[in-house]
């Protein structure tokens, strides 16, 4: 058995896939609204003006859907794994930059350090949707069940709390 299948992680990754395929329909649900998410242990909570009603209904619709085989719900372009994809590519990039021209001044090096993150860059797109499939979703959520949903008002936004079960 492998890290990502004990059950901590494979249930960390499925909660994980939930949240992202939520976020897919709340953005049709609800256009333009900012919403923000995270995963737990738990489950996921979820930031936004949006009716806890409204957030009930697609946690259901999300679950369903991944359950039915739609397994690109999983996958989410805002997702946090794409930044720190990014992040590291460009800045280890960057890094290797610096280190190959150390001879040259800064200035001199400044465009292959502009270059390299550049292209850091334009790899963690394809490479943070990989990374998102591969490492920190799964969309095997046959076992899962919505467990409470509970809100609260933190600021101008309603926290919501998303409790999933596992059998």
């Amino acid at each position: 058995m492998s890290l990502f299948q004990t059950s901590l992680i494979a249930h960390l990754r499925g909660n994980h896939a939930l949240e992202h395929a939520t976020m897919h329909i709340l953005a049709q649900r609800v256009p333009g609204r900012r919403l923000i998410a995270h995963t737990t242990p738990t489950g996921f909570t979820l930031y936004g003006q949006v009716s806890t009603d409204v957030v009930a209904q697609a946690v259901k619709e999300a679950l369903a859907r991944l359950q039915a085989g739609q397994h690109y719900l999983a996958i989410h372009p805002n997702c946090g794994t794409n930044i720190a994809t990014a992040g590291v590519l460009a800045g280890f990039g960057a890094f290797l930059a610096l280190e190959a021209h150390r001879s040259k001044s800064r200035w001199a090096r400044l465009s292959q350090v502009l270059w390299a993150a550049t292209l850091g860059l334009l790899l963690a797109q394809p490479l943070g949707r990989w990374v998102q499939a591969r490492l920190t979703t799964s969309p095997q959520v046959e076992n899962a069940r919505i467990g409470r949903i509970t809100s609260q008002r933190q600021g101008r936004y309603l926290r919501h709390d998303i409790e999933i079960k596992w059998e």
